[in-house]
């Protein structure tokens, strides 16, 4: 089987070309052009095609999914939801995600490409679960979710099957690959020396190890949900944060604040970085409320009997104690 990868040099695509190359299966990646070196160090069983797809015409996108010729279609590409922008963030993020993965999408469905995995995020699935409140409040959870209602219809008219992959927090390393945890936490740590965040919340976590077999799966199995929201393993916030910082060997200081007072400063901040023309994809007072002070709990372990994969549950602590030693070590490189 033929398999493209959009993204396929990234964190999780990577991962996930490594897991069907074991499989056998015929790998292409698609990469930014900027990364031809860095892939030249890459596994060369992969086929690697250097294209910018958000530059490309519908025309060219046609054109170069016609001459891929594939079966299956993996999209990993977007922003992640902590990414600044100096613009609206509400139409960045649904740009960026919901219209750049329309238009790749349609041109592989065209292309004759009979199924599609798209990575998306957990935040959709809690969405759902707590009746529309996160995409009334933050540009990148309603991207993500307009994202994911257009290409659940674009896979139902085609008539082929698809499923979207609502990602919660990943650690894991790759040796040419920075973890997302030296920008976003490591780094922010290091500059500040104390960090706040509301008591109380707790994530669904997943090893991109196993990211890569969920992806895997999804590709090959004869059937697929339409959506899948994987988890290994529920954590309190607390309980990974002094993980993290137990990888570091860092004594900076940890403020745990009620909710309310939390959201108060992130309103504060979210106001000076409006004034500076720097907003995330998550607004900031509603972040502390919304979601780092409530329980975003997945069934740990269900995706594996849905998908029918049979792996142990991994060491969740020993995933992130390694995710950041390996951000300590990039970030000291």
């Amino acid at each position: 089987m033929k398999i493209i990868i959009a993204g396929g040099s990234g964190f999780l695509g990577y991962s996930a070309a490594l897991e069907l190359l074991k499989q056998g299966q015929e790998i292409i990646a698609i990469a930014h052009p900027s990364e031809l070196d860095m892939t030249n160090s890459l596994d060369q069983r992969i086929q690697f095609i250097h294209k910018d797809l958000s530059l490309l015409s519908i025309g060219d996108l046609d054109l170069l999914f016609r001459e891929l010729d594939g079966d299956v279609f993996v999209y990993a590409l977007g922003p992640d939801d902590r990414t600044t922008v100096s613009t609206d963030p509400w139409v960045f993020f649904e740009e960026a995600l919901g219209d750049r993965s329309k238009r790749i999408l349609s041109s592989a469905i065209r292309s004759g490409i009979q199924r599609v995995v798209v990575l998306g995020s957990y935040f959709a699935y809690f969405d759902r679960q707590f009746d529309g409140i996160l995409s009334k409040h933050h540009p990148y959870i309603s991207a993500r979710v307009i994202q994911e209602e257009t290409i659940l219809s674009m896979i139902r008219s085609a008539q082929i099957s698809g499923c979207i992959v609502e990602l919660p927090y990943i650690f894991g390393t790759l040796p040419h690959k920075k973890p997302l945890w030296k920008e976003h936490f490591y780094d922010q740590l290091k500059v500040g020396r104390r960090l706040y965040f509301p008591k109380g919340g707790s994530t669904a976590t997943i090893t991109s190890e196993n990211v890569a077999k969920v992806i895997a799966k999804l590709c090959l199995n004869e059937q697929v949900p339409d959506r899948i929201a994987p988890c290994d393993e529920n954590i309190e916030f607390s309980d990974m944060i002094e993980w993290m910082k137990e990888a570091m060997n860092d004594d900076a200081k940890i403020v745990w604040m009620n909710p309310d007072v939390a959201s108060f400063f992130g309103g504060i901040l979210q106001f000076f970085h409006k004034l500076h023309h720097r907003q995330s994809g998550l607004h900031y007072a509603h972040l502390m409320k919304d979601i780092q002070s409530k329980k975003l709990s997945i069934e740990e372990g269900a995706y594996q009997s849905l998908l029918g994969l049979d792996t142990d549950k991994p060491n969740m602590k020993m995933w992130i104690i390694q995710t950041m030693i390996d951000a300590k070590e990039k970030a000291n490189s």
